[in-house]
């Protein structure tokens, strides 16, 4: 809108405009001032100076060929009417409509259309959609042609937002060559969807109320809506709309009634009775209806118990999952903020744990090595033993070998200590152990 005003701040008007309207005078014509009736001119007169209160034209306008005048008096304050000065029409002509009794030209309103015509932005609009977005559009009241690359958000039903280039062609609204779809927005960027329709889950749940035959009945509904999208544009010379991804849609309304019969011989039969229609479409009013009808019957016995339950699907909708969202044609999970609703895929094949097993025998098999290694450099610490064997659980301790200290021979000799020595040896061997389940049951780190 704002290239709109801008466009025509700087127009003319239209090319028939006289080079004077018609206009209304008194006193001399080239100090005149230009009034649009002889009674503006005639109050003007009365009340120029301050002498008269008001002025009044007196009979019919005069008029002689071209030229045309009209007798004029003005109120004095003494209450008394006099004669003033007649009031003259001068001007080239009327490029309106000239009233013959008021004397005023009366000049057509500016036809903003015309002369707008050719001016372009960026408009959005909402409508409904058959196959293709609307080719004629309202922008403030001018008739605009839709088109450039056309983007529309869908619903199945049609119900559609689309932007694209909106031209004015010169024409009004009211005289537009063709249906108008509807007022145009101007937009730019993200501004364009926001008016877009959104993806619809609802749900009706069944609340029985009693009839007038006295059964329970209930209407219960669900409803999913997912848009699409619908570019059109034109491919190699052919103006062409696809939509993709394709709208879809799913509509469930099933009525319930339920029937309690108390049998004489103290049991009861409980029937009930489900009508279902499901509704299913893949793009714009492509769409199938099925229907069912299931009976339910079930009851107690005349002890109480309660009886075995039966029931029975006919329609061309039975077996059709409860589950609404499967029921949906062409859609997938994961796209935008969606609802999930259902359970669990079934797994394609059997698993098995041959990939883990072998996982854990390699670990094992590290674990002894690395468990062999931390009790070599355990045994390292203790050259002086002579012998040890960790399968017997016995072993003989020796003497080291013999320095010389500040000329002194001495030896170690831990036998000496041989009772403390088991004990730290079983110490140790636990320790071995608590390292080995470490090494073995540790969290894989990525």
């Amino acid at each position: 809108m704002r290239k709109l005003t801008l466009f025509l701040l700087f127009l003319g008007f239209s090319p028939l405009t006289f080079a004077v309207d018609y206009f209304w005078y008194f006193g001399s014509l080239s100090t005149a001032t230009h009034y649009s009736t002889p009674l503006e001119a005639c109050n003007a007169q009365a009340t120029r100076n301050g002498s008269y209160s008001y002025g009044k034209t007196v009979g019919s306008i005069n008029y002689s060929g071209t030229s045309a005048n009209q007798a004029c008096r003005g109120y004095t304050a003494s209450g008394s009417w006099t004669l003033l000065s007649p009031v003259y029409r001068s001007g080239d002509g009327c490029s309106g409509e000239y009233d013959t009794v008021t004397g005023q030209c009366k000049l057509p309103e500016p036809n903003l259309c015309e002369a707008a015509a050719g001016a372009k932005t960026s408009y959005y609009v909402k409508t409904q959609l058959d196959s293709q977005p609307p080719a004629i559009i309202d922008v403030n009241g001018c008739e605009a042609t839709f088109g450039g690359i056309i983007l529309c958000k869908n619903l199945t039903d049609g119900t559609a937002t689309c932007s694209g280039t909106a031209t004015i062609t010169g024409k009004k609204t009211e005289v537009a060559s063709g249906p108008v779809a509807g007022e145009g927005v101007e937009c730019s960027g993200a501004d364009c969807e926001k008016e877009a329709p959104q993806p619809i889950y609802e749900t009706i749940p069944c609340d029985y109320t009693i009839d007038e035959n006295g059964y329970k009945v209930c209407t219960s509904a669900a409803t999913y809506h997912k848009p699409g999208t619908t570019k059109c544009g034109e491919v190699n010379g052919t103006w062409t709309c696809v939509e993709s991804p394709k709208s879809v849609s799913t509509d469930k309304k099933t009525d319930t009634k339920v029937e309690e019969i108390a049998n004489p011989d103290g049991s009861t039969t409980v029937k009930q009775t489900d009508k279902t229609t499901v509704t299913t479409c893949e793009g714009i009013k492509n769409c199938t209806t099925k229907d069912s009808t299931t009976t339910k019957e079930g009851g107690t016995n005349p002890d109480g118990s309660p009886k075995g339950d039966s029931e029975k699907c006919t329609g061309d909708n039975c077996g059709v999952p409860d589950d609404l969202k499967e029921d949906v044609p062409g859609d997938e999970e994961g796209e935008g903020t969606d609802p999930v609703i259902g359970g669990l895929d079934k797994p394609g094949e059997p698993g098995n744990f041959d990939d883990a097993n072998a996982q854990w025998d390699q670990k094992l098999e590290d674990a002894k090595l690395e468990l062999s290694e931390k009790i070599g450099e355990l045994g390292s610490l203790f050259q002086p033993i002579a012998e040890i064997n960790l399968a017997s659980g016995s072993g003989t301790i020796g003497c080291g070998e013999t320095f010389t200290v500040l000329g002194q021979s001495m030896a170690f000799c831990p036998g000496k200590y041989e009772k403390q020595l088991e004990v730290l040896a079983q110490v140790i061997l636990f320790i071995c152990a608590l390292i080995a389940l470490f090494i073995i049951f540790k969290p894989e780190t990525n």
